[in-house]
């Protein structure tokens, strides 16, 4: 963009922030979960590699880009563009469904992204570049924002640090940045550098994404994420373990009801009917309730409220 309009977007960017951190203000706030995460669970090793050999493909792809636009000085700007226009769809569509697992949403678009974008630039180098580097910037930037979440959950449910979470999160995926950038310029400047070698590194960074996602980084890893310790049972009512996660959770008044009716098994328009309000106002509560209580579906729910009921046992 021309330097004067450079300039006043990144003046605004304070502005736009403080902006958007005000208009945050009343959202649920995530607080130490009421339902434990044991971390050794997680299969950190195995994650975090595949994180590092997306990000070396991600540096890799970007440091080549330039190579399918060559003269196309608006490159960059409308490959951002179009990556913007996405990430915008997807966060509108969790806006408008109150889509209770957010960290699923952000992560479905980061494989499928990637891997159509580099096919789109091998076979349409010449025709609109912008459209398959866009697709892979979109995918990238999901997987942070993925990153920024996940980490954040894992913090609070697992009692650890955030700082610690999102920093290795954070390290991993720049030091695989860092290093598909610096290879990907070795290439450029070699003297074997050719059109035919491109297309075999693009074509080995498909192979690759596309084992990791079936393979070693899946949905199932995604979910597994948020997995609920299932706990013995107790002989408190259900109303009872309702009410000790609510007041754990800090749910409002609202929530609270939704929660007992969520627990004896009622289906969103049972409830719209029961409390008389919105099915979108029912799909605001229950994706508040999930996220409060650390939680991505029903079944999660469920055994957060048994879990909270044993833990409230165990304090009394």
């Amino acid at each position: 963009m021309p330097q004067p309009v450079a300039v006043m977007a990144t003046t605004l960017l304070p502005i736009i922030s403080t902006a958007v951190l005000y208009a945050c203000r009343h959202e649920p706030r995530r607080e130490p979960s009421v339902v434990p995460l044991d971390v050794h669970t997680i299969p950190v090793a195995r994650l975090l590699v595949c994180l590092f050999i997306i990000s070396v493909i991600w540096g890799l792809t970007q440091g080549i880009v330039g190579t399918f636009a060559e003269g196309d000085e608006f490159h960059m700007a409308k490959s951002l563009l179009l990556a913007g226009g996405g990430i915008g769809a997807i966060t509108l569509s969790m806006a408008v469904t109150s889509s209770p697992s957010e960290a699923l949403t952000l992560y479905k678009p980061v494989i499928p992204a990637m891997v159509a974008g580099i096919v789109l630039l091998l076979l349409q180098p010449a025709v609109y570049p912008f459209l398959g580097s866009g697709l892979i910037i979109m995918g990238v930037y999901c997987l942070d924002m993925l990153l920024m979440l996940v980490s954040t959950d894992i913090a609070f449910r697992g009692r650890i640090p955030v700082a610690l979470s999102f920093g290795v999160a954070i390290l991993t995926t720049r030091a695989g940045t860092l290093v598909g950038s610096v290879v990907a310029d070795g290439f450029l400047f070699a003297p074997f550098w050719t059109a035919q070698l491109r297309t075999d590194i693009c074509l080995v960074a498909v192979l690759l994404l596309a084992i990791i996602g079936m393979l070693f980084f899946t949905m199932a890893d995604v979910q597994r994420l948020y997995v609920t310790p299932r706990a013995q049972r107790t002989d408190e009512s259900l109303e009872q373990k309702c009410a000790a996660v609510a007041a754990m959770g800090h749910l409002t008044n609202r929530e609270s009801e939704v929660l007992v009716l969520l627990a004896r098994g009622r289906s969103v328009p049972y409830i719209c009917d029961e409390l008389s309000i919105a099915q979108g106002t029912v799909k605001h509560h229950v994706s508040n309730i999930y996220r409060k209580l650390g939680v991505y579906d029903r079944q999660g729910l469920l055994d957060a409220i048994e879990q909270g009921g044993v833990g409230r046992s165990a304090l009394a």
